[in-house]
């Protein structure tokens, strides 16, 4: 008896088996990772140099689209880096992590992702505005007050769509800078070079250092636009009134270096060769903000060769009145200075010390890195 019912379920079986078909090769949909497959950041600035270092973060908004109709996927989910790689030389296995994960959706006709960071400056998105941030990118931070280091360093990811050709694939992306850093370095005149100079303070004063950033749009900027290429934030920021001191964080009084010239029978007051000098303010990450009453704040003493000592206290220089420095002739007699601090942007400023005056200029260059310190830029 037993024997008869187990041919009866084997035929059973067989005639279902005959009956149906199955692709077994059907792939199992894919978690959405950001940086590389899997949750793994691609970006680094060299070799040996990480972005960002175990627990940085950002939030991440993004949106799918069936049919004609978008909708939410990541609304502000965090995604924290947990590890990095243990080969250096390697950009494929730093790990990023978020949870629940999300999978590719192969209905959708195309996904588009925004995202900020550090994460936790879009407390204030919720509700309706959660949507219009998931599948527009467009949002308001909570107010961001800046002190001047790294924690302050705010970046806005290019809005990345994605084709379903590229799904499964690693969602890169290409952060942007919304701050400006500026450095602050003295020199001694030529005139000084056989002169004790020491700074005994330096500060900056009445900078702003609170507001808020507002994403409205995104666009690019190249000749013929491509809607599957990254985009750049618009947006702009919106500063309190509230304005702040800054002192150096380099131990005051502090000898200025040596004068640096190498040819003595060369350099003269009238053909200078350029000082060496010292840094007091080095990757200060600032607001963008028009410079009006912000100012440097100097005191400092020159002492001659034969021990007379002049002090000059509480000497101020706008920042609106440093001439950009280039190599242009200066045909129209006109001084070209900085306006404005603008975003992904380092501005480098130049006090040169003398008797009863101070010279200055400013440098405009990209965001880069220059701290010997272990701050590192993220993605410029």
């Amino acid at each position: 008896m037993k024997r008869y019912i187990l041919i009866v379920v084997a035929v059973a079986l067989a005639t279902v088996s005959c009956s149906r078909h199955y692709d077994v090769n059907t792939p199992d949909p894919q978690a959405i990772g950001f940086g590389t497959w899997a949750d793994v950041m691609t970006k680094r600035t060299g070799p040996t140099d990480a972005m960002f270092a175990v627990n940085d973060n950002f939030n991440v908004f993004g949106s799918k689209v069936v049919g004609t109709t978008p909708s939410v996927v990541f609304n502000g989910d965090v995604v924290t880096l947990k590890s990095l790689g243990s080969d250096a030389s390697s950009v494929n296995d730093d790990v990023w992590e978020y949870t629940p994960p999300r999978f590719w959706d192969a209905n959708a006709s195309g996904y588009t992702f925004y995202a900020i960071a550090p994460a936790g400056l879009v407390t204030g998105v919720t509700g309706d505005a959660i949507t219009t941030a998931a599948t527009t990118g467009a949002f308001t931070t909570d107010q961001i007050v800046f002190d001047g280091t790294v924690a302050t360093d705010v970046l806005i990811a290019k809005k990345t769509p994605v084709a379903p050709t590229d799904f499964n694939k690693v969602v890169t992306l290409d952060f942007q800078h919304v701050g400006a850093i500026i450095d602050v370095k003295v020199k001694k005149s030529y005139t000084l070079k056989e002169a004790t100079v020491k700074v005994k303070a330096l500060s900056l004063e009445n900078i702003l250092y609170k507001g808020t950033y507002s994403v409205a749009s995104y666009k690019d900027n190249s000749v013929a636009a491509d809607e599957n290429k990254p985009v750049v934030a618009i947006a702009n920021w919106s500063a309190t009134t509230d304005v702040q001191s800054f002192s150096t964080a380099v131990t005051v009084p502090a000898t200025i270096a040596a004068y640096g010239y190498s040819d003595s029978s060369v350099a003269s007051p009238e053909n200078p060769v350029s000082g060496t000098v010292s840094d007091f303010f080095t990757n200060f990450v600032v607001m963008p903000q028009a410079l009006t009453t912000q100012q440097i704040m100097i005191t400092y003493e020159i002492e001659t060769n034969i021990g007379e000592v002049t002090t000059y206290t509480n000497k101020t220089v706008a920042f609106s009145e440093f001439d950009i420095k280039d190599n242009k002739v200066n045909t129209d007699g006109a001084i070209e200075t900085v306006a404005g601090w603008h975003p992904g942007t380092h501005y480098i400023y130049t006090l040169t010390l003398d008797v009863n005056k101070i010279d200055f200029t400013a440098t405009i260059t990209p965001w880069a890195t220059t701290s010997v310190n272990g701050y590192h830029n993220l993605i410029n």
